[in-house]
């Protein structure tokens, strides 16, 4: 499931390109089931002492889903509202961010509030993985890209804008195919007979689906081992005889 996650730090109170105290709150927002998530938000200032106006913010994310766009809001009302867009940061933060441990943002306070006043701040940190639009299935291959399979297959792919589910069928309709979890290399199973197989894969998010993607394999079954002996091939007593008859 896509979604949004907030967490609220970095309160000061400041003067802005004068002092940062050592005060700092953190309040988590609620984030849907399996949407991502922040964590262990802390700050710390620039290393220019109690008139540097550098802050380092750091943060753990998960996200089941894929990268997230880091987004973060000023508030200078103590967290009243959030009227103040975040946007000459650097570090883990726009599109594209991956999930871990670790996440670093780097931000001069005065280059987005100049020679401004900031008695009651706090910084909102924002991971939104809601895709874009639906995805599109960039590369498919059976078995890597195999000439030759049994009925066992590996579906390789890869697909833009966070596809949540797969579904594959050798029916270029897909009747009779259901939606499975996705990953980039799920299982599939040929069916029965020796000849070319088409098989077709589609991919879709919260947004829509993809258009369908297919790769064809030769289906050459598996020859089962057979243990040496000797063996009795039909009736191995044959037995001739000759008939005379004459005409009366």
């Amino acid at each position: 499931m896509s979604g949004k996650a907030e967490r609220i730090g970095c309160g000061w109170t400041a003067a802005v390109l004068v002092a940062v105290s050592a005060f700092m709150v953190l309040a988590a927002a609620s984030a849907p089931a399996q949407g991502p998530t922040i964590s262990s938000l802390t700050w710390t200032q620039g290393p220019n002492g109690l008139l540097g106006t550098k802050v380092d913010i750091r943060y753990d994310l998960t996200s089941a889903n894929g990268p997230c766009s880091v987004s973060a809001k000023l508030s200078k009302d103590n967290g009243a509202t959030f009227p103040v867009d975040i946007t000459t940061a650097t570090g883990d933060i726009g599109p594209g961010v991956a999930e871990g441990p670790g996440k670093h943002i780097a931000w001069d306070v005065a280059a987005d509030c100049p020679n401004e006043m900031i008695a009651r701040a706090k910084i909102r940190i924002i991971a939104d993985n809601t895709p874009s639009g639906p995805p599109a299935v960039t590369s498919f291959a059976i078995n890597a890209g195999a000439a030759e399979a049994g009925a066992a297959t590996t579906l390789n792919n890869t697909a833009t804008n966070s596809p949540t589910e797969c579904m594959a069928s050798e029916s270029a309709s897909f009747s009779g195919a259901a939606w499975q979890p996705y990953g980039t290399a799920p299982a599939y199973t040929l069916s029965p007979g020796v000849g070319t197989r088409t098989v077709y894969f589609k991919v879709k998010n919260a947004v829509g689906e993809s258009n369908a993607a297919s790769d064809t394999i030769f289906f050459e079954p598996e020859l089962l081992p057979v243990a040496g002996g000797t063996f009795t091939m039909g009736n191995s007593a044959v037995r001739s005889e000759e008939h005379t008859s004459e005409l009366q």
